[in-house]
């Protein structure tokens, strides 16, 4: 008789939220998932939070108007779409203080990253260990990344529709870029957190 296959459990992530000099905190920043599991957050903190979600790629999580003080929940939610990650924000609803972007990775794929006139949206981002990002630009810019060893590819410039997906190799915390071109004296950069 042949082994039956067999099918893995899908996981609620139950991420809490934290405050740290009125500063909402993630207890998860990182958050790699399946496309059947589901995320739901908790919040410790001693005020109510707000949570905000990345677009970019299209709704891939509802935003969360609020979660209670004190150990109030939100409702879980499934991924929307596949193979890609999403950056949220926790917003303190009292001082709307919010934290540093925060990422969620859905099955394997990039954080997308959109230059408009040279203004890149979002930043700054995070990705998990070993996370990917993609350019989506409007037109063809220089591009200098720092270190220029964060990522697998050297990258000199982006060209629409986009950017090879460039995977973090974790040699470093954090990488920077600066974009040359587009709009005459427009310069975009951003700010990528890897890990947490």
């Amino acid at each position: 008789m042949g082994n039956v296959a067999r099918k893995f459990d899908d996981v609620l992530y139950d991420i809490s939220i934290t405050d740290v000099s009125s500063i909402p905190t993630s207890g998860d920043p990182d958050l790699v998932m399946a496309s059947t599991d589901t995320v739901a957050f908790t919040n410790d903190a001693p005020y109510a939070v707000s949570i905000t979600f990345t677009t970019t790629s299209g709704t891939v999580f509802n935003n969360i108007a609020s979660i209670a003080a004190s150990g109030g929940v939100s409702p879980a939610q499934s991924p929307q779409k596949n193979n890609l990650t999403v950056n949220y924000t926790i917003t303190n609803l009292s001082l709307n203080k919010p934290s540093t972007p925060c990422a969620i990775q859905v099955g394997v794929g990039p954080l997308r990253i959109n230059i408009l006139g040279g203004n890149t949206n979002p930043d700054p981002v995070s990705i998990p260990d070993g996370g990917e990002i993609q350019f989506f630009p409007d037109q063809g810019y220089e591009i200098e990344i720092t270190p220029p060893n964060a990522f697998n590819k050297a990258l000199s410039s982006v060209q629409p529709p986009s950017s090879a997906v460039l995977k973090a190799t974790n040699l470093s915390p954090q990488a920077t870029y600066s974009l040359i071109g587009g709009i005459k004296g427009t310069d975009g950069k951003g700010t990528v957190k890897i890990g947490s």
